[in-house]
C-alpha cells in the first residue's frame, strides 16, 4: 500500500467515524465481488451432517424401524430421506462421532432379527446406511472404532463395504476426540502410535488412492486451540492423510443446564451466542495457518449446543432464527475458505444439537428447522466456484453486521449469500460485481417475525423460504442495492447477459479442445489472438486434487500444448482437467492412457 493510498484509507476511517457520530448514520456496507476471478470449486461436501446414535438422531428419528406406522423405506423415514434429498446433503458421517468408538460392525449386518439388540439397536447398519447415501445422493464416510475395535475389524468392514459397495466409499476418519472429547483422552503421541499409524496400514490395498484418509485434530473452543498436536500430526503424517478433523461447537458452556435455551432468549443472549460462533473463524484460521496444502480441513462437527429438553431425547433442542444465522455465517465462511475446506458436517441431522429435522416421542409429525432452509436456500452453492469478496461492513456489539459469500455456476449464473445477523436494524448494501454482464436478479430469504421465531409441531411455519420481494433490491449496471431485513439470510441470483460472462463457457468450448495421449498425456489444442497465461489442474471425480498445478504462458494462433501431468498412480483412468485463463475457467473429463 502506498503512502497516499494510506493516508486515504485513514482519513476515510476518521470521516466515517466522525459522521457515524455526528449523525448516528451507520457506516456503508459494500460487498465488492470478483467475479472474473472465481476459481475455487465449493464442495458439495461442505453441506454435510454427522449421523450419529446420540439421543435420538439416528432411532426414534430417522429410523423408526421396518415395522412402523411412519411411511419408511427399509425402516428409514421417509419424509425425513426426502428432506435430505431437498437441500441435496453432500456427506452423512456414520456411525459417529463419540459412538463409533464403541461400535462394533458385525453387530449391525444380516437379518435385522438377529441383531444384538434387535432392530431399534442395531437396525441401521452398514447396509441401511449405504441405501440412505444410494437414497440422497451424498458421499459416504465412515469413521472406524480405534478404542475398542482393531485394525483387522476396520479391515473386515472396508472388505464387507468394497464387495457390496464396489467405489462408493469416499472418506474414512481415523480416531474421533482422541484427546479426550468422548472416552479416550491420550497424548499426541498415542494417538499416532496406536491408533493413526496402526490403523492407515491396514486400510485395503483396493481403496490405494480411492479415499480421502481423516486425521484427528487437537481440541479447539472459542478461547483456546491445542495447536501443537495439529502441527505433529501433520509434520508426521505429510502424505498419509488427505483431511485433518476439527470439531467446533457453539455454546456457553459444557455443564449441561447452563447451556442456556435454544428458543426463550433475551436478546443480550442472542448476541453472546453469535459471538461464540463467530469465534469458530479465528480459529479455524489458525488451523489453516497451520496446514500445508497437502491435505484439507474438515470441520466435521459443528452447530449451536444449547439445554436439552427433558423427556425429548439427549441433546433434543429447538432451532430458531438465531441458528439460521449461525448456519449461514458458518458456511458463508467455509464457502469462502473452500480453497482448504473440502467437507463439513452439522451436529446431527435429527432430534439433537444444531437439528436439520425435529420428530416428537408419540407420533409422526416431523419439523423442518430453520438451519434446514438455509441449507436448501445455499444449495445453488454446490460445486459452484467461489468468486472473491471483499465484504466491508458496520458492526453490532462488535459482530460484523453482515456475512457473505458467493459462486458462479456452469451456466455462469451468480448467487450471492448475504446474512444480517442485526436483532432489529435492517441493514443497507451496495453491491459491486467486478467482471460479468446481468441481465436480471431475483431473490430468496430466510427469516421469521423475531429472532426467537421457530417451527413448531402441526402449526404454520414461521421461518421457511420465501421469494424476497423485488422492491428490496436492484440491479444497475453492474451494481446491486438492496435493504436486508433485521435477522435475515438472503440469495440473490443473477442472469448473465448473452454479452457478458454467460458467454465464457461457450467462448472457452471455442478456444480449447482437448485430447488424451498415450503415455499419461494431455494435449490441450488452444485458440488466443495474443500471448496468454493458463493453468492447467487435474482433479479426480470426487475433487481430489491429482496432480501440481502446471502453469505456462502459450503463443497466439492455433498451437497445441502437451502437458504430462505428474499423477499418483499412473494408468487408465478419468479425471477432471480444469483450464484457466484470464476471465474464466473451463473443465472437461479426460481419461489418461498408458503406452508410448
Amino acid at each position: 500500500m502506498n503512502r497516499n493510498t494510506l493516508f486515504g484509507t485513514v482519513a476515510s476511517r476518521i470521516f466515517t467515524m466522525v459522521f457515524v457520530t455526528a449523525f448516528g448514520i451507520p457506516a456503508q456496507n459494500t460487498l465488492v465481488l470478483n467475479v472474473g476471478q472465481a476459481q475455487d470449486t465449493i464442495k458439495k461436501t461442505i453441506y454435510g451432517a454427522l449421523m450419529e446414535d446420540w439421543g435420538r438422531d439416528i432411532y426414534g428419528g430417522i429410523y423408526v424401524g421396518s415395522n412402523s406406522s411412519i411411511p419408511n423405506t427399509n425402516g428409514m423415514r421417509n419424509d425425513i430421506i426426502a428432506g435430505l434429498k431437498e437441500i441435496d446433503i453432500g456427506v452423512l458421517q456414520y456411525p459417529g462421532g463419540c459412538k463409533s468408538e464403541v461400535y462394533h460392525w458385525q453387530d449391525g449386518i444380516g437379518a435385522k432379527s438377529s441383531r444384538p439388540g434387535g432392530d431399534m439397536v442395531n437396525g441401521m447398519g452398514t447396509d441401511e446406511y449405504f441405501q440412505l447415501c444410494t437414497l440422497v445422493n451424498c458421499a459416504p464416510f465412515i469413521q472406524v472404532n480405534c478404542r475398542e475395535g482393531t485394525p483387522n475389524e476396520m479391515a473386515g468392514w472396508l472388505n464387507y463395504i468394497n464387495d457390496k459397495y464396489p467405489n462408493k466409499l469416499r472418506y474414512v476418519g481415523i480416531g474421533n476426540e482422541p484427546w479426550g472429547g468422548c472416552y479416550a483422552g491420550i497424548s499426541v503421541a498415542e494417538y499416532l502410535n496406536n491408533w493413526y499409524d496402526r490403523f492407515k496400514v491396514a486400510i485395503p490395498a483396493v481403496f490405494s488412492g480411492k479415499i480421502i484418509r481423516i486425521a484427528a485434530a487437537g481440541y479447539t473452543d472459542e478461547s483456546s486451540i491445542e495447536l501443537n498436536w495439529t502441527n505433529t500430526v501433520l509434520q508426521r503424517e505429510v502424505g498419509s492423510m488427505e483431511g485433518l478433523s476439527w470439531h467446533y461447537y457453539t455454546t456457553m458452556s459444557w455443564t449441561e443446564g447452563q447451556k442456556g435455551s435454544s428458543y426463550q432468549f433475551t436478546e443480550t443472549e442472542y448476541y453472546n451466542i453469535l459471538t461464540r460462533a463467530y469465534a469458530m473463524e479465528t480459529q479455524a484460521k489458525k488451523m489453516i495457518a497451520a496446514m500445508n496444502f497437502t491435505c484439507g480441513l474438515q470441520p466435521d462437527e459443528w452447530g449451536a449446543w444449547y439445554n436439552q429438553f427433558q423427556g425429548m431425547g439427549t441433546s433434543y433442542q429447538q432451532s430458531t432464527v438465531r441458528d439460521a444465522q449461525i448456519t449461514a455465517q458458518h458456511l458463508n465462511f467455509f464457502n469462502n475458505n473452500c480453497r482448504r475446506i473440502w467437507m463439513a458436517q452439522s451436529a446431527q441431522p435429527v432430534n439433537a444439537i444444531h437439528a436439520l429435522f425435529l420428530t416428537n416421542t408419540t407420533g409422526g409429525a416431523m419439523i423442518k428447522t430453520p438451519s434446514f432452509y438455509v441449507y436448501k436456500l445455499y444449495v445453488p452453492h454446490h460445486n459452484a466456484r467461489m468468486v472473491p469478496a471483499t465484504l466491508t461492513c458496520d458492526q453490532v456489539k462488535t459482530l460484523n453486521t453482515l456475512t457473505a459469500s458467493a459462486s458462479v455456476n456452469a451456466a455462469s449464473e451468480l448467487h450471492i449469500s448475504v446474512s444480517n445477523i442485526h436483532a432489529t436494524a435492517s441493514q443497507p448494501l451496495t453491491i459491486t460485481l467486478n467482471g460479468g454482464s446481468y441481465q436480471g436478479i431475483s431473490g430468496q430469504i430466510v427469516n421469521g417475525q423475531a429472532i426467537t421465531s421457530y417451527n413448531d409441531y402441526n402449526k404454520a411455519e414461521q421461518v421457511n423460504i420465501a421469494n424476497f420481494a423485488a422492491s428490496n433490491f436492484s440491479l444497475s449496471g453492474n451494481t446491486v442495492t438492496t435493504t436486508l431485513p433485521a435477522h435475515s439470510v438472503v440469495m440473490f441470483k443473477l442472469v448473465p447477459s448473452n454479452s457478458g460472462i454467460g458467454n465464457q463457457t461457450k467462448q472457452a468450448s471455442q478456444r480449447f479442445a482437448v485430447a488424451s495421449l498415450p503415455g499419461n498425456r494431455i494435449m490441450v489444442r488452444h485458440v488466443f489472438p495474443l500471448p496468454t497465461p493458463i493453468a492447467l489442474s487435474l482433479f479426480s471425480l470426487d475433487g481430489k486434487s491429482a496432480a501440481p498445478v502446471f502453469q505456462t504462458v502459450v503463443p497466439p494462433d492455433n498451437t497445441a500444448l502437451v502437458w504430462e501431468p505428474k499423477v499418483r498412480n499412473l494408468g487408465k483412468a478419468t479425471y477432471i482437467l480444469s483450464v484457466r485463463a484470464p476471465g474464466f475457467t473451463w473443465s472437461r473429463r479426460v481419461v489418461l492412457q498408458e503406452g508410448k
